[in-house]
């Protein structure tokens, strides 16, 4: 018996919305970020940036859970 390993491929929509993100920090367009992961073990982590608005930083937060709550678990 052969054990053949099954590779998973990479999430391309993830790494198009990091790197995308990643420019805009650099050009200054985007001054603070937070992300949020899932391993692939199924354990969750995040981390967030230092930034000058913690208000808005706190908004942002709560607005991507919101449209993530709506767009795939109320629908």
């Amino acid at each position: 018996m052969n054990i053949v390993p099954i590779k998973k491929e990479s999430n391309s929509d993830a790494i198009a919305m990091l790197e995308d993100a990643i420019e805009r920090v650099k050009s200054g367009e985007i001054t603070a970020c937070a992300i949020s992961w899932v391993t692939e073990s199924n354990s969750i982590g995040g981390d967030i940036s230092c930034g000058d608005n913690q208000i808005l930083m706190w908004a942002s937060i709560a607005h991507s859970a919101n449209s993530f709550y709506n767009g795939n678990v109320d629908s």
